[in-house]
This record gives structure tokens, sequence and C-alpha cells, in this order.
């Protein structure tokens, strides 16, 4: 099976008997055995490292492992505000923001920041030093309720039923942003459906 593209033909075929049936435990060994094989011929670090990596997805499921919080809250209150909110940015899950048309000004008396985040086309982009003429809604709150939401040790409407954000116009508008956030999951399979 060494022969031109031999292993990559089999995982290939493999691979779609796989997802067509992701219980087939002979499909799995021999697409982990094929993995391993090219894992071991190539030369390329990091094609290697799919491959076995695959294989032992196959052979052991998805092994979640300990992992280090890098999101301290050292490092989160010394982020850049521009940073939190591209942080905020990337947590938005597009597909259910496609088509939502939303402009929310937040202020932060404290620290002397005004700026603008809109979602519009899926995306959401952020203007620092500015705000939008026709904002659906205002929100005002300090620097340290940022922070907690992002390190997710409060959330938005928390923080608005608590007192420690307020907002003007369109409550509803601030609630629909924060649903778009989503989190990640950090474990997740490769090859496997």
């Amino acid at each position: 099976m060494n022969g031109a593209g031999g292993y990559r033909w089999l995982a290939t075929a493999l691979r779609h008997v796989v997802f067509e049936e992701p219980d087939n435990a002979e499909a799995k060994n021999l697409l982990a055995d094929a993995l391993t094989q090219m894992g071991h011929q190539t030369k390329i670090g990091p094609w290697r490292n799919f491959y076995l990596s695959g294989a032992k997805e196959l052979r052991d499921g998805v092994v979640e492992a300990g992992t280090p919080a890098t999101a301290s809250p050292e490092i989160v209150r010394n982020l850049p505000l521009g940073t939190c909110l591209d942080y905020l940015a990337v947590r938005q899950n597009h597909p259910e923001a496609a088509g939502q048309e939303i402009e929310l000004d937040f202020m932060m008396a404290a620290a002397g920041d005004a700026f603008e985040v809109t979602v519009t086309n899926g995306v959401m982009n952020d203007t620092l030093d500015g705000q939008g003429a026709e904002a659906d809604a205002t929100v005002t709150l300090d620097r340290t309720v940022l922070d907690g939401i992002n390190l997710g040790q409060t959330t938005m409407m928390d923080a608005i039923s608590g007192g420690s954000a307020t907002v003007g116009g369109h409550a509803q508008k601030v609630e629909d942003v924060v649903g778009l956030l989503d989190t990640f999951e950090v474990w997740l399979s490769i090859v496997t459906p």
C-alpha cells in the first residue's frame, strides 16, 4: 500500500466511511493505521503531528487534558481597550449575527472612554474614540465591568440588573448583542464527526 499515494487514497476513502458510520470500529482502526503510516513517512513536522493526532483520536477518542488559564485578571486588566473589544468580536456567533443591524454606544466615564460597537453583515466592529449619531442604545459602565464580562465573572445582563451598568435606549438591542456572544470548546475532534 506504500505505492504512489496508496495511504493517502486509503485515508480519503476511509474518512468517508467513518463520517457515514461513526461507530464502525474496523474503519476507524484502518484509518488510524493509514494515518499512522502517513505520519511516519512524512518529513514535514506539522503534517506528522496532524496525521498522528488524528490516529490517536480515532483510537482513543478526544482526550481532554488540563489547559492553562491564559486569561488571568492581571492580563485582561492591562489589555488595551481595543484588544478587549476585539476579543468580544471573536466570540460573536457570526451565522446567528447575519442579518442583524445593531449600533451601540458605550461610555466609560471614569476612564474618559467613549466608543461604538456595531453588528452588521454578521460582523462585530468597534470604533474607539467615537460614537454613532443614531445608536440603538447607550451603555454606561466601568472598565472593571467590561473586564469581568471578558473573564466570565459576570454577564452584561447581570451588570445591568445589578446597577453596575446602565442602558439608555433600547435595552433589547444590548441583550441581542450579548446573546450573539459564544463560548468555544477547547477540545474538538479533527477527524471524526
